[in-house]
């Protein structure tokens, strides 16, 4: 059922952004209240709470969050809270963010470092791979300091692992393989 949901109220949010010319403004929006109930996750849990009535959620809602998002997101967030949807946010966040993917036709990259990738690395990297796969790359970075060094990309199903830990582990094999084979040739 939850599925169910996040595409539905996904779609109409992404709908709705779309025929009010303002897809870009809603997806910069979305990025940054999840940013803002990720840290403040105390808001969410008011939202979701049963006890306090809906009334005062949207007087909250309008206070915390109406001056700083567009009214299709206040809005939006009044909907989630009137139909006791909050659980899902997160959720529904991701179906819409899909769908704009879908829609720019962009491909979402996971690059993972065992450090941080600079601006100029990272926009080198989306150029290099926006070539490679003929569409539009966005690259998230996640640090994995186990990695030791080089990167691993994880985008539209593939992955290339670049990564020193992956090279090490291979050699390894490598040699594992030939001490079976040298000793079985004894």
């Amino acid at each position: 059922m939850g599925q169910v949901i996040d595409n539905v109220y996904g779609q109409a949010l992404f709908d709705a952004a779309l025929d009010l010319g303002s897809l870009e403004e809603v997806y910069e929006d979305l990025k940054s209240l999840t940013e803002l109930l990720e840290s403040e996750r105390k808001f969410k849990v008011l939202l979701e709470t049963p006890r306090i009535p809906t009334r005062e959620k949207i007087a909250l809602i309008d206070d915390i969050i109406g001056k700083s998002y567009s009214q299709i997101i206040v809005n939006f967030i009044k909907v989630l809270t009137e139909k006791r949807r909050v659980s899902y946010i997160f959720d529904i966040f991701d179906a819409f963010k899909q769908i704009y993917v879908d829609y720019h036709q962009i491909i979402l990259a996971n690059v993972v470092s065992a450090e941080k990738l600079s601006t100029e690395q990272i926009a080198k990297l989306e150029a290099k791979l926006s070539n490679l796969s003929g569409k539009k790359v966005k690259v998230k970075n996640i640090i994995d300091e186990s990695l030791i060094g080089g990167i691993r990309v994880e985008a539209d199903g593939r992955i290339i692992d670049g990564s020193i830990s992956s090279k090490l582990h291979d050699m390894k094999d490598s040699l594992k393989e030939l001490v079976l084979n040298t000793n079985r040739s004894i």
